[in-house]
């Protein structure tokens, strides 16, 4: 029996294996699809659509699961990992991104989650980073965790679409702005929370787009007005 397809330069081009695994330039074959390449920047999987309207191309993660299976809290949607060598010989997981069902409501429907995991590597750590999640309810917005795999607006507005920032730490969590001249933040750990200004910049208050209170840059206040000189 053929243990493959050559090419016209009677190389090894497709393996299928034993186990009806399929390999494009790989001779040992690890997975039902296994594409390996020596050269440069390859292999690279192209998915080109030629048609003339709004549609794309599109890459289909399905979650076959029906019964009591179907739409269950926590199963996966689908993974991509992201895996490298370690001079050991050992393979180690970089970086994760994954999709899955979260809230399930049985008149709505259910709710989608994406996450986005990195190694840590002094601890080796398979850490979330970032955290995607549909709205808490019919009328709230999304959310979007960093380091919490739960946000939420709970404590002010569950219903807010909500940026959450978390690190149980005295540090915490922080939130920068940057241009090429000025920095500002807005910071909040165990025991305390600060914003402001990290440049020679002041820092302002507004309300119904005007200045209400601005702080200058050498601590002088001033409220409704340019604090001057003076504190």
């Amino acid at each position: 029996a053929s243990t493959g397809i050559d090419d016209n330069a009677n190389a090894l081009a497709i393996t299928i294996d034993a186990s009806e695994n399929v390999g494009i330039g790989a001779t040992t074959v690890d997975e039902i699809l296994h594409l390996e390449s020596t050269t440069t920047n390859k292999p690279v999987l192209k998915l080109e659509q030629s048609t003339n309207d709004a549609t794309s191309a599109e890459i289909k993660f399905v979650n076959g699961q029906g019964g009591g299976n179907a739409g269950v809290a926590g199963h996966d949607l689908g993974r991509i990992t992201f895996t490298g060598n370690l001079s050991n010989g050992a393979q180690l997981k970089y970086a994760e991104i994954y999709s899955e069902i979260v809230d399930p409501h049985s008149s709505t429907g259910k709710d989608g989650k994406i996450g986005f995991k990195i190694n840590e590597g002094a601890t080796d750590t398979d850490m979330e980073a970032l955290t995607i999640k549909a709205p808490a309810s019919g009328n709230s917005g999304p959310r979007v965790g960093v380091g919490t795999t739960a946000p939420s607006g709970t404590g002010w507005d569950n219903n807010a679409s909500v940026l959450h920032v978390y690190r149980n730490e005295v540090n915490g969590g922080m939130l920068k702005v940057e241009s090429s001249n000025c920095t500002g933040f807005f910071h909040g750990g165990n025991e305390n929370v600060y914003f402001g200004s990290l440049s020679d910049d002041p820092v302002g208050l507004y309300t119904n787009s005007a200045l209400r209170m601005l702080v200058k840059n050498d601590g002088c206040v001033g409220i409704g007005a340019d604090p001057g000189g003076t504190f």
